[in-house]
């Protein structure tokens, strides 16, 4: 094609990697032996925050392994949509009842510093009142509660089932995005640290083909208050 041939012509020098050498470049190798980025002997951390606006927020993140790859089952959405639940019997539900919260959020930025080949951070950032913000650690406390009664419980296959028809429906009636920012999503969804198979490119941020619990319960065992980090 004519494309195909544009783009050949334009890139056919750049160097690759020969058959059986890993396709990382040698910034995602790099990262990758560093580890994380915050040290175990220094956690849990408590970071107190003076804000300028008149508002108060709770924030609870754990540094957890990369989870760029795993777009077919994409464990911390799962939890995002656990934690981030509005409805009863719900975290916020209960903290709304107790007069403590009026918003709470869960997951992982899509951006390159929350998520990358190093590490992803998982944050909670929960939106006190007045009332919450005197009583901040029970708020916590809570918070934890729900996290240890998730790994409890175990992950449950119908929430999956219900997150995938929700993401097919997603997919089915997306909407047209500028072409510019669709081709350079398109072009690091290539990337090899993402691990994206070339028939799944465009509809990997779509896709929740596999119920996989292990990856659930390892990121719930995870986020404990030995890991935590509070600000």
């Amino acid at each position: 094609d004519a494309l195909e041939k544009l783009v050949r012509g334009s890139f056919a020098g750049l160097p690759g990697a020969a058959a059986g050498e890993s396709a990382r470049g040698p910034q995602e190798d790099a990262l990758a032996a560093v580890g994380q980025p915050f040290p175990e002997e220094g956690l849990p951390k408590l970071l107190r925050v003076r804000p300028v606006k008149d508002t108060h927020q709770l924030s609870m993140s754990w540094q957890l392994p990369p989870m760029q790859h795993l777009y077919k089952t994409k464990p911390d959405r799962y939890l995002s949509h656990c934690i981030g639940h509005e409805g009863a019997g719900s975290l916020l539900s209960w903290l709304k009842q107790q007069g403590f919260a009026t918003r709470l959020t869960a997951g992982v930025a899509e951006d390159s510093f929350e998520s990358n080949s190093m590490s992803c951070i998982f944050g909670i950032v929960v939106t006190l009142t007045a009332a919450g913000l005197n009583v901040w650690p029970d708020v916590a406390h809570a918070t934890m509660l729900y996290l240890e009664m998730l790994c409890r419980e175990g992950p449950q296959e119908w929430v999956h089932r219900e997150m995938e028809l929700v993401e097919q429906m997603g997919w089915r009636y997306l909407q047209e995005k500028n072409p510019t920012d669709q081709v350079q999503e398109l072009a690091c969804a290539m990337l090899p640290v993402f691990q994206v198979d070339r028939k799944d490119i465009l509809k990997a941020d779509w896709m929740r083909t596999e119920f996989a619990p292990a990856p659930i319960t390892d990121l719930l065992q995870e986020m404990t208050t030995d890991r935590l980090m509070v600000h």
